[in-house]
Order: structure tokens, then C-alpha cells, then sequence
């Protein structure tokens, strides 16, 4: 439900906040591949010739967006370097817009680590 989360809220201004839990880091992750395990179901037609999910963060800011655990295309954890260089344009959109804290992309191991990111990033600020 994270890609269905993350276009609503590009597309409808009433969601304040969003919470993306091991959804795909980016398209780019799944066509740099010829095999990948998502469901075509869940892309945007066309999408990558204008945009990609990284993009779309950025067009949040500034409501608060946390993004934790995203995944390549196979749905494994992404690497967090690469995590971060994704979605490096999108921090520094929030900083423009004055809300860096809103934005927060996370990596955790347990239900109970996820359940605090998001209590900590929806309940601050």
C-alpha cells in the first residue's frame, strides 16, 4: 500500500502525513533489472518519462513523510547509501521549504523499532 499511499498523497492535498514501510525505493530500481518481484499493478503508466517515487516525496514537503525499510526490486531492504543518494533531492526540497525534520527516511530491524520512527515523526514538531 506504500505506492498507493505516497501517490494519494501527491494527489490530495487532506493527507497530512505519510508513512511508507518496505515500499519500492523507485521504479529505476525495477528497470535497471529484467526480473524483478513487484506487481505491475502497483506502477504508473508513462511514469519514469516525468517522474519517479523519489520525485514524489519531494512534492509532500512540507507535510511530514517517513519512509522506513524502502526495498529494491526484488522487495529486499535497499542498500541505505543508496536509500539516501535516492532520495537525497527530496531532503534537500523539505530544507528549502524549512521543514527538514518532516522528512525522515529510517532503517529498522523489529515491528516495535517501526512503531517508535513512527510515533517519534508523527507525534514531534
Amino acid at each position: 500500500g506504500g505506492l498507493l499511499a505516497l501517490c494519494a498523497s501527491v494527489l490530495d492535498s487532506r493527507f497530512l502525513r505519510a508513512g511508507l514501510t518496505g515500499t519500492l525505493i523507485s521504479y529505476s530500481a525495477v528497470v535497471e533489472n529484467e526480473y524483478y518481484t513487484h506487481a505491475p499493478s502497483g506502477f504508473v503508466p508513462g511514469a519514469l518519462r516525468d517522474f519517479d517515487l523519489p520525485e514524489l516525496a519531494a512534492v509532500l514537503a512540507p507535510r511530514r513523510l517517513l519512509l522506513v525499510n524502502p526495498v529494491d526490486g526484488f522487495q529486499r531492504r535497499a542498500d541505505p547509501k543508496r536509500a539516501a543518494a535516492e532520495y537525497k533531492a527530496a531532503g534537500d526540497i523539505y530544507r528549502l521549504e524549512g521543514a527538514a525534520a518532516a522528512f525522515r527516511l529510517a532503517f529498522a530491524d523489529t515491528a516495535g523499532e517501526i512503531s517508535r520512527l513512527c510515533l517519534d515523526h508523527f507525534t514531534t514538531g
